[in-house]
Protein backbone atom coordinates (compact mmCIF):
# COMPACT_ATOMS: atom_id res chain seq x y z
CA UNK A 1 0.00 0.00 0.00
CA UNK A 2 2.87 2.58 1.33
CA UNK A 3 4.51 2.13 -1.91
CA UNK A 4 1.97 2.04 -4.38
CA UNK A 5 1.77 5.84 -2.67
CA UNK A 6 4.63 6.60 -3.41
CA UNK A 7 4.34 5.74 -7.16
CA UNK A 8 1.27 7.20 -7.15
CA UNK A 9 2.68 10.72 -6.32
CA UNK A 10 5.66 9.98 -9.20
CA UNK A 11 2.75 9.65 -11.63
CA UNK A 12 1.16 13.06 -10.69
CA UNK A 13 4.55 14.61 -10.24
CA UNK A 14 3.39 17.27 -13.17
CA UNK A 15 0.37 18.08 -11.30
CA UNK A 16 2.13 18.35 -7.80
CA UNK A 17 4.36 20.71 -9.49
CA UNK A 18 2.13 22.64 -11.37
CA UNK A 19 -0.02 23.35 -8.41
CA UNK A 20 3.04 24.65 -5.76
CA UNK A 21 3.92 27.07 -8.81
CA UNK A 22 0.35 28.21 -9.13
CA UNK A 23 0.05 28.92 -5.70
CA UNK A 24 3.38 30.51 -5.60
CA UNK A 25 2.15 33.29 -8.72
CA UNK A 26 -0.33 34.37 -6.16
CA UNK A 27 0.58 37.15 -4.13
CA UNK A 28 -0.45 37.00 -0.37
CA UNK A 29 0.71 39.25 2.36
CA UNK A 30 -0.67 38.76 5.34
CA UNK A 31 -4.19 40.11 5.89
CA UNK A 32 -4.31 40.12 1.21
CA UNK A 33 -4.77 36.30 1.37
CA UNK A 34 -8.41 37.07 -0.23
CA UNK A 35 -7.69 35.44 -3.92
CA UNK A 36 -5.31 32.34 -2.76
CA UNK A 37 -8.22 31.46 -0.20
CA UNK A 38 -10.55 31.81 -3.00
CA UNK A 39 -8.25 29.95 -5.18
CA UNK A 40 -7.09 27.36 -2.51
CA UNK A 41 -11.16 26.26 -2.10
CA UNK A 42 -11.55 26.32 -5.67
CA UNK A 43 -9.02 23.87 -5.73
CA UNK A 44 -9.94 21.45 -3.14
CA UNK A 45 -14.00 21.33 -4.40
CA UNK A 46 -12.64 20.60 -7.73
CA UNK A 47 -10.60 17.44 -6.51
CA UNK A 48 -13.11 15.65 -4.83
CA UNK A 49 -12.93 16.75 -1.41
CA UNK A 50 -16.33 16.15 0.73
CA UNK A 51 -16.19 19.67 2.30
CA UNK A 52 -14.05 23.29 1.83
CA UNK A 53 -14.66 26.11 3.17
CA UNK A 54 -13.67 29.83 4.15
CA UNK A 55 -14.12 30.68 7.74
CA UNK A 56 -14.80 33.91 8.97
CA UNK A 57 -11.38 35.02 9.31
CA UNK A 58 -11.01 33.70 5.65
CA UNK A 59 -9.25 30.48 6.90
CA UNK A 60 -8.93 27.34 3.97
CA UNK A 61 -10.83 24.25 6.08
CA UNK A 62 -10.90 20.90 3.53
CA UNK A 63 -12.41 17.47 5.01
CA UNK A 64 -12.22 14.50 3.76
CA UNK A 65 -14.30 12.06 5.83
CA UNK A 66 -12.48 9.08 7.07
CA UNK A 67 -13.30 5.10 7.99
CA UNK A 68 -13.81 5.57 11.24
CA UNK A 69 -16.52 8.35 12.74
CA UNK A 70 -15.99 7.00 16.38
CA UNK A 71 -12.13 9.21 16.40
CA UNK A 72 -11.20 12.73 16.03
CA UNK A 73 -9.40 13.36 13.11
CA UNK A 74 -6.26 14.28 12.14
CA UNK A 75 -5.29 18.14 10.97
CA UNK A 76 -2.62 19.20 8.07
CA UNK A 77 -1.52 22.59 9.22
CA UNK A 78 -0.21 25.57 6.76
CA UNK A 79 -0.56 29.02 5.97
CA UNK A 80 -1.45 31.23 3.19
CA UNK A 81 0.33 34.16 3.75
CA UNK A 82 4.17 34.89 2.51
CA UNK A 83 6.45 37.78 3.54
CA UNK A 84 7.38 40.48 1.82
CA UNK A 85 9.75 39.52 -1.26
CA UNK A 86 12.19 42.83 -0.35
CA UNK A 87 13.97 44.11 -3.67
CA UNK A 88 12.62 42.52 -6.35
CA UNK A 89 16.33 43.09 -7.87
CA UNK A 90 17.66 41.20 -6.00
CA UNK A 91 16.07 38.02 -7.42
CA UNK A 92 17.51 35.82 -10.14
CA UNK A 93 14.19 34.25 -10.34
CA UNK A 94 11.05 36.00 -10.33
CA UNK A 95 9.47 36.00 -6.67
CA UNK A 96 5.79 35.46 -8.16
CA UNK A 97 7.26 33.40 -11.33
CA UNK A 98 7.22 29.79 -9.71
CA UNK A 99 10.18 28.95 -12.20
CA UNK A 100 11.09 25.69 -12.20
CA UNK A 101 14.86 25.63 -12.57
CA UNK A 102 17.53 22.40 -12.43
CA UNK A 103 14.77 20.23 -9.85
CA UNK A 104 13.94 23.12 -7.60
CA UNK A 105 10.96 25.41 -7.86
CA UNK A 106 11.48 28.94 -7.81
CA UNK A 107 9.53 31.88 -5.86
CA UNK A 108 8.58 33.49 -2.50
CA UNK A 109 6.57 31.01 -0.01
CA UNK A 110 7.76 28.46 -2.39
CA UNK A 111 9.67 26.89 0.97
CA UNK A 112 7.32 29.02 3.64
CA UNK A 113 4.93 27.34 2.92
CA UNK A 114 2.95 27.00 -0.31
CA UNK A 115 5.24 23.76 -1.31
CA UNK A 116 3.72 21.81 1.33
CA UNK A 117 -0.14 23.82 0.86
CA UNK A 118 0.50 21.98 -2.22
CA UNK A 119 1.16 18.72 -0.94
CA UNK A 120 -1.36 18.64 1.65
CA UNK A 121 -3.72 19.20 -0.99
CA UNK A 122 -2.25 16.20 -3.03
CA UNK A 123 -2.15 13.91 -0.37
CA UNK A 124 -5.59 13.06 -0.33
CA UNK A 125 -5.75 12.88 -4.25
CA UNK A 126 -3.37 10.01 -3.72
CA UNK A 127 -5.56 7.89 -1.59
CA UNK A 128 -8.80 8.38 -4.13
CA UNK A 129 -6.28 7.40 -7.03
CA UNK A 130 -6.25 4.16 -4.95
CA UNK A 131 -9.70 4.03 -4.60
CA UNK A 132 -8.84 4.35 -0.25
CA UNK A 133 -10.38 6.87 2.20
CA UNK A 134 -8.42 8.22 5.03
CA UNK A 135 -8.66 6.17 8.14
CA UNK A 136 -10.18 8.66 10.05
CA UNK A 137 -11.27 12.36 9.39
CA UNK A 138 -8.39 14.16 7.71
CA UNK A 139 -8.97 18.38 7.71
CA UNK A 140 -6.01 20.46 4.93
CA UNK A 141 -5.97 23.43 6.75
CA UNK A 142 -4.54 26.50 5.96
CA UNK A 143 -4.87 29.61 7.87
CA UNK A 144 -3.99 33.79 7.71
CA UNK A 145 -1.61 36.04 8.99
CA UNK A 146 0.49 33.46 10.24
CA UNK A 147 3.77 35.30 9.74
CA UNK A 148 2.40 38.13 11.57
CA UNK A 149 1.26 36.51 14.85
CA UNK A 150 -1.32 33.42 14.25
CA UNK A 151 -4.54 35.52 14.16
CA UNK A 152 -6.07 32.55 11.96
CA UNK A 153 -5.39 29.45 14.13
CA UNK A 154 -6.45 31.37 17.51
CA UNK A 155 -9.74 31.93 15.41
CA UNK A 156 -9.78 28.49 13.72
CA UNK A 157 -9.30 26.94 17.44
CA UNK A 158 -11.73 29.14 19.24
CA UNK A 159 -14.82 28.62 17.12
CA UNK A 160 -14.38 24.41 16.98
CA UNK A 161 -15.65 23.82 13.78
CA UNK A 162 -14.45 20.44 13.88
CA UNK A 163 -12.62 17.69 15.84
CA UNK A 164 -8.88 17.27 15.60
CA UNK A 165 -6.97 15.71 18.08
CA UNK A 166 -3.26 15.75 16.01
CA UNK A 167 -1.54 18.58 14.03
CA UNK A 168 0.94 18.22 11.35
CA UNK A 169 2.45 21.52 10.87
CA UNK A 170 3.59 21.29 7.30
CA UNK A 171 6.73 24.59 7.63
CA UNK A 172 9.76 23.86 6.14
CA UNK A 173 11.73 20.85 7.99
CA UNK A 174 14.06 19.07 4.88
CA UNK A 175 11.40 16.08 5.34
CA UNK A 176 12.13 15.61 8.94
CA UNK A 177 10.20 15.08 11.61
CA UNK A 178 9.96 18.58 13.59
CA UNK A 179 8.94 17.85 17.45
CA UNK A 180 8.91 21.69 18.23
CA UNK A 181 10.33 24.89 18.58
CA UNK A 182 11.32 28.06 20.93
CA UNK A 183 8.36 30.51 21.79
CA UNK A 184 8.66 34.32 20.66
CA UNK A 185 8.55 37.11 23.03
CA UNK A 186 8.87 41.19 21.14
CA UNK A 187 10.17 43.50 24.07
CA UNK A 188 9.60 47.03 23.52
CA UNK A 189 12.47 49.53 25.10
CA UNK A 190 12.01 53.49 24.50
CA UNK A 191 14.68 54.96 25.62
CA UNK A 192 13.51 58.76 27.02
CA UNK A 193 15.88 61.84 26.10
CA UNK A 194 15.48 65.65 25.88
CA UNK A 195 15.03 67.38 22.07
CA UNK A 196 17.03 70.14 21.29
CA UNK A 197 18.40 71.10 17.65
CA UNK A 198 21.69 69.64 16.73
CA UNK A 199 23.65 71.99 16.42
CA UNK A 200 23.09 72.73 20.50
CA UNK A 201 23.82 68.69 21.41
CA UNK A 202 24.75 70.08 25.04
CA UNK A 203 20.89 71.07 25.22
CA UNK A 204 19.68 67.74 24.66
CA UNK A 205 19.50 64.23 26.43
CA UNK A 206 20.44 62.01 23.65
CA UNK A 207 18.52 59.23 23.32
CA UNK A 208 20.43 57.62 21.06
CA UNK A 209 23.54 57.31 23.35
CA UNK A 210 20.93 55.73 26.31
CA UNK A 211 20.10 53.17 24.04
CA UNK A 212 23.65 51.86 22.65
CA UNK A 213 24.27 52.23 26.59
CA UNK A 214 21.57 49.79 27.09
CA UNK A 215 22.34 47.63 23.88
CA UNK A 216 25.70 46.96 25.33
CA UNK A 217 24.66 46.12 28.59
CA UNK A 218 22.37 43.72 26.87
CA UNK A 219 25.11 42.28 25.17
CA UNK A 220 26.94 41.49 28.06
CA UNK A 221 23.96 39.47 29.92
CA UNK A 222 22.84 37.61 26.70
CA UNK A 223 25.03 34.35 28.30
CA UNK A 224 23.08 34.13 31.18
CA UNK A 225 19.76 33.20 29.12
CA UNK A 226 17.85 30.40 29.68
CA UNK A 227 18.65 26.72 28.67
CA UNK A 228 16.37 24.09 27.69
CA UNK A 229 17.84 20.45 27.12
CA UNK A 230 16.24 19.99 23.82
CA UNK A 231 14.83 23.38 22.60
CA UNK A 232 18.89 24.78 23.20
CA UNK A 233 19.43 28.56 24.54
CA UNK A 234 17.10 31.40 24.72
CA UNK A 235 18.04 34.26 22.25
CA UNK A 236 17.68 37.58 22.25
CA UNK A 237 18.33 39.98 19.11
CA UNK A 238 17.57 43.58 18.37
CA UNK A 239 16.19 44.43 15.19
CA UNK A 240 14.06 47.57 15.03
CA UNK A 241 15.19 50.81 15.61
CA UNK A 242 13.32 54.38 15.72
CA UNK A 243 13.16 57.90 16.75
CA UNK A 244 10.38 60.22 17.00
CA UNK A 245 11.94 62.44 14.87
CA UNK A 246 11.54 62.75 11.16
CA UNK A 247 14.11 66.17 10.57
CA UNK A 248 17.76 65.19 10.56
CA UNK A 249 18.80 68.25 12.84
CA UNK A 250 16.34 67.38 15.74
CA UNK A 251 17.68 65.19 18.56
CA UNK A 252 14.86 62.88 19.10
CA UNK A 253 12.79 62.98 22.52
CA UNK A 254 13.08 59.06 22.35
CA UNK A 255 14.50 56.50 20.56
CA UNK A 256 12.12 52.98 20.31
CA UNK A 257 14.60 49.41 20.22
CA UNK A 258 12.45 46.43 19.37
CA UNK A 259 13.97 42.85 20.82
CA UNK A 260 13.10 39.24 19.37
CA UNK A 261 13.21 37.38 22.19
CA UNK A 262 13.04 33.35 21.11
CA UNK A 263 12.31 32.01 24.30
CA UNK A 264 12.51 28.26 26.37
CA UNK A 265 10.46 28.60 29.25
CA UNK A 266 10.50 32.32 30.10
CA UNK A 267 6.83 34.24 30.90
CA UNK A 268 6.25 37.53 30.04
CA UNK A 269 6.51 39.00 33.35
CA UNK A 270 10.04 37.01 33.37
CA UNK A 271 11.08 38.60 30.47
CA UNK A 272 10.01 41.97 31.32
CA UNK A 273 11.59 41.85 34.74
CA UNK A 274 15.14 40.99 33.53
CA UNK A 275 15.16 43.73 30.91
CA UNK A 276 14.35 46.22 33.31
CA UNK A 277 17.08 45.19 35.22
CA UNK A 278 19.34 45.79 32.63
CA UNK A 279 18.11 49.05 31.98
CA UNK A 280 18.71 50.09 35.73
CA UNK A 281 22.14 48.63 35.70
CA UNK A 282 22.98 50.99 32.57
CA UNK A 283 21.78 53.53 34.40
CA UNK A 284 19.45 55.06 31.53
CA UNK A 285 15.65 56.31 31.62
CA UNK A 286 13.99 53.94 29.53
CA UNK A 287 10.52 51.89 29.77
CA UNK A 288 10.19 48.05 28.54
CA UNK A 289 7.03 46.48 27.55
CA UNK A 290 5.57 43.88 25.41
CA UNK A 291 3.99 45.31 22.38
CA UNK A 292 0.19 44.72 21.81
CA UNK A 293 -0.63 44.67 17.90
CA UNK A 294 -4.41 45.13 16.39
CA UNK A 295 -5.00 42.97 13.20
CA UNK A 296 -7.30 42.75 10.57
CA UNK A 297 -7.91 39.60 7.89
CA UNK A 298 -9.30 39.81 4.14
CA UNK A 299 -12.84 38.90 5.61
CA UNK A 300 -12.99 41.87 8.17
CA UNK A 301 -12.60 39.91 10.95
CA UNK A 302 -10.01 41.69 13.47
CA UNK A 303 -8.18 41.08 16.71
CA UNK A 304 -7.80 43.65 19.06
CA UNK A 305 -4.54 43.99 21.16
CA UNK A 306 -2.54 40.79 21.24
CA UNK A 307 0.50 40.88 22.51
CA UNK A 308 3.57 39.78 20.98
CA UNK A 309 4.01 36.51 23.28
CA UNK A 310 4.09 32.75 21.82
CA UNK A 311 4.91 30.17 24.26
CA UNK A 312 7.37 27.05 23.22
CA UNK A 313 6.20 23.67 22.44
CA UNK A 314 7.60 20.46 22.47
CA UNK A 315 6.02 16.86 22.25
CA UNK A 316 7.77 13.44 23.00
CA UNK A 317 9.04 11.46 19.90
CA UNK A 318 7.65 8.30 21.64
CA UNK A 319 4.12 9.85 21.47
CA UNK A 320 1.37 7.32 19.98
CA UNK A 321 0.72 9.63 16.80
CA UNK A 322 4.57 10.39 15.90
CA UNK A 323 5.52 7.10 15.77
CA UNK A 324 2.85 6.41 13.35
CA UNK A 325 4.08 9.47 11.23
CA UNK A 326 7.73 7.79 11.70
CA UNK A 327 6.07 4.49 10.74
CA UNK A 328 4.00 5.75 7.60
CA UNK A 329 7.68 7.81 6.65
CA UNK A 330 9.58 4.24 6.69
CA UNK A 331 6.85 2.36 4.77
CA UNK A 332 6.88 5.11 2.14
CA UNK A 333 10.80 6.11 1.84
CA UNK A 334 12.20 3.26 3.19
CA UNK A 335 14.71 4.99 5.24
CA UNK A 336 15.13 6.20 9.02
CA UNK A 337 13.07 9.10 9.93
CA UNK A 338 15.20 12.13 11.30
CA UNK A 339 14.20 13.68 13.66
CA UNK A 340 14.60 17.80 15.10
CA UNK A 341 13.13 21.24 16.29
CA UNK A 342 12.07 24.08 14.34
CA UNK A 343 15.06 27.61 15.22
CA UNK A 344 11.82 29.46 14.29
CA UNK A 345 8.13 29.38 15.47
CA UNK A 346 5.46 28.16 13.81
CA UNK A 347 0.97 27.91 14.52
CA UNK A 348 2.01 24.70 16.25
CA UNK A 349 2.53 26.62 19.51
CA UNK A 350 -1.62 26.84 19.13
CA UNK A 351 -2.16 23.55 18.61
CA UNK A 352 -0.31 22.56 20.98
CA UNK A 353 -1.30 24.52 23.60
CA UNK A 354 -4.93 23.76 22.68
CA UNK A 355 -4.20 20.57 23.50
CA UNK A 356 -3.20 18.67 20.01
CA UNK A 357 -0.84 16.33 20.08
CA UNK A 358 1.48 18.40 17.38
CA UNK A 359 4.48 18.01 15.21
CA UNK A 360 6.05 18.85 11.75
CA UNK A 361 6.56 17.54 8.85
CA UNK A 362 7.37 19.91 5.57
CA UNK A 363 9.05 19.82 2.31
CA UNK A 364 11.77 22.63 1.65
CA UNK A 365 14.67 23.60 4.08
CA UNK A 366 14.36 25.79 6.99
CA UNK A 367 17.01 27.87 5.52
CA UNK A 368 15.04 28.60 2.80
CA UNK A 369 12.13 30.31 4.34
CA UNK A 370 12.25 34.24 3.55
CA UNK A 371 15.36 34.25 2.03
CA UNK A 372 15.88 35.88 -1.52
CA UNK A 373 15.38 33.31 -4.51
CA UNK A 374 13.47 31.26 -2.20
CA UNK A 375 13.38 27.43 -3.72
CA UNK A 376 12.12 23.98 -2.91
CA UNK A 377 13.41 20.76 -3.88
CA UNK A 378 11.02 19.01 -6.19
CA UNK A 379 12.04 15.51 -5.05
CA UNK A 380 11.18 16.81 -1.59
CA UNK A 381 7.65 17.64 -2.28
CA UNK A 382 6.70 14.77 -3.97
CA UNK A 383 7.97 12.44 -1.44
CA UNK A 384 6.04 14.95 1.20
CA UNK A 385 2.96 14.34 -0.66
CA UNK A 386 3.36 10.79 -0.16
CA UNK A 387 4.42 10.40 3.40
CA UNK A 388 1.05 13.00 3.91
CA UNK A 389 -1.04 10.12 2.02
CA UNK A 390 0.78 7.37 3.69
CA UNK A 391 0.12 8.77 7.11
CA UNK A 392 -3.94 9.29 6.35
CA UNK A 393 -4.07 5.03 6.23
CA UNK A 394 -1.78 4.62 9.37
Amino acid sequence: MYQNLFQAAQTRKIEIIALCQQLIRIPSMSGEEKNIAEFVRNEMQRRGYDRAWNDGAGNVIGHIAGENQDVAGIMFVTHLDHVDPGDRKLWRHDPFGGELDNGRIYGRGASDIKGALAAQMMAPVLLRQLGKRPARDVFVVSTVIEETGGLGMRYLLAQKEFSANCAVIGEPSGNEIRLGHRGRMAVSVRCFGRSAHASAPERAINPHYLAARFLLALEKRLPELATHPQLGQSSIAPTLYQSNSVSPNVIPDYVDVLLDWRTTNETMRDGVGWIERIIKEAGINARAEVPCVTQRAWTGYEEKNWPVHYKSFLTSQGNEEVQKFAAAFRAVTEREPPFGIWRFATDGRLTAQAGITTFGFGPGEESQAHVVDESISVEQLVEATAVYAGFCVS
